[in-house]
């Protein structure tokens, strides 16, 4: 990027749709003829969700805001995704990124979103804009072993006549879990679409007990897990599954075995939906999403609405530099109809309520959807307490939540 050239950074325009994909393709290694149909029959496509930088007018970098619903304890709140951020070759380590990213963070505080999330190749270089860790995963890499009796439940491919059931699975195993998204029947038309493999299983009535998403990859000849050895055979990857008892879990896992010989399964998710869905858990948790408050007073209404009463007043102090204000307080007090919320400037803190909790945006974006608890996050130093009984006050209004975004709704 010479002096002369002014990088101008906004929303997308119509005529950049396939410019911003030529570019994904550069980034992600993709056909353009091939990506082309899936990206502009997206059902959620929309061209001001674009966001890009231009240098003498051309689409230098991009990234995609994608537009999600998603469960904080007994509320639900507008998350916005960050997906696809790409550079082109010749223009990176410029800057460019970051300035969008900035831009992007700045253009979401404007839509009032309470939060932003994404899945990053470099935890690093997103801390520096806010962001942090905020939710964990296991992943289970098996082989399944054929069951020694019949399964009860019958399995078959799953179609648009069993969206309703699934989806009812889907929400009663996710409805009130911490960043689980939301999903309408377009979210759902969406995944059986482009999904490869979706499957049900059914009791002798019929009725719909548990499904499976999956794709399937080639086999890598590099990988040798402590549960199998190299050599010929596929790789399933198991997007999603929930069941409602494991009798339908066992048919599902007995299918996906018989899909060919020497078939793997790798599965993330969290450790008690893995045993829950009858996989062994023998691995630790890994960082997987991170997270990003964008607007703490539209996040902080949210959350009050299902806050239980506190029983001392409270102040949550957040600072966040590339905000304006870089600092925001919120008092919490008890009232008749719950906890009440008041904005403040912290400096009024000393004098209003000597219980306060004091952290940067990275260290409450981590709380604020669960992945710490106030208390842990305190213990661990990077949220500061005035007092011992700021702790006690705060803590049950940001208990741990252990967050989670199915792969299916990965963007």
């Amino acid at each position: 990027m010479s002096a002369k050239e002014e990088l101008d950074i906004g929303q997308a325009r119509a005529d950049e749709a396939d410019d911003i994909l030529r570019l994904m393709c550069e980034a992600f290694l993709m056909e353009f003829d091939t990506a082309k149909p899936i990206y502009y029959s997206d059902p959620y496509f929309q061209i001001e969700n674009k966001m890009v930088a231009r240098l003498g007018g051309q689409v230098v970098s991009c990234l995609t805001i994608v537009e999600r619903e998603c469960w904080l304890g007994d509320a639900t709140i507008k998350l916005a995704g960050i997906a696809g951020v790409a550079t082109a070759i010749d223009h990176r380590r410029q800057g460019i990124a970051s300035r969008l990213l900035q831009s992007t963070i700045a253009e979401l505080a404007r839509r009032r979103y309470p939060i932003a999330s994404l899945y990053p190749e470099d935890r690093g270089f997103y801390r520096r804009f806010g962001f942090e860790t905020a939710g964990a995963q296991t992943t289970v890499r098996c082989r399944l072993a054929q069951p020694q009796s019949a399964p009860t439940y019958a399995v078959s491919s799953a179609s648009e006549s069993d969206i309703r059931e699934m989806s009812d699975i889907y929400l009663r195993a996710s409805a009130g879990r911490a960043m689980h998204c939301l999903r309408d029947e377009i979210r759902w038309r969406y995944l059986l679409r482009y999904v490869p493999g979706a499957l049900v299983a059914r009791d002798a009535e019929g009725v719909i007990a548990g499904y499976a998403l999956y794709e399937t990859r080639a086999a890598d000849p590099e990988h040798n897990s402590n549960n199998c050895a190299p050599g010929a055979g596929g790789l399933v990857r198991l997007l999603e599954m929930y069941c409602d008892n494991l009798d339908a879990a066992a048919a599902l896992r007995c299918h996906i075995a018989g899909l060919g010989a020497n078939v793997e399964i790798q599965y993330s998710a969290t450790p008690a939906v893995l045993v829950k869905n009858g996989f062994t858990v023998a691995s630790e948790p890994q960082p997987a999403l991170m997270a990003r408050i964008v607007d703490w007073s539209g996040l902080i209404q949210v959350l009050a609405r299902s806050w239980p009463t506190p029983t001392q007043s409270v102040g949550l102090v957040m600072t966040d530099p590339l905000s304006t204000p870089t600092t925001r307080g919120a008092l919490v007090t008890c009232c008749a109809d719950g906890a009440d919320v008041e904005f403040v400037d912290p400096a009024e803190f000393p004098s209003r309520c000597s219980r306060f909790l004091v952290g940067d945006v990275g260290a409450w974006s981590a709380v604020a959807v669960g992945h710490l608890s106030a208390r842990e996050a305190c213990r661990l130093g990077v949220l500061k307490a005035s007092c011992a009984s700021a702790i006690e006050a705060a803590d049950p209004l940001f208990p741990a939540r252990d967050p989670f975004i199915p792969t299916a709704d990965h963007f």
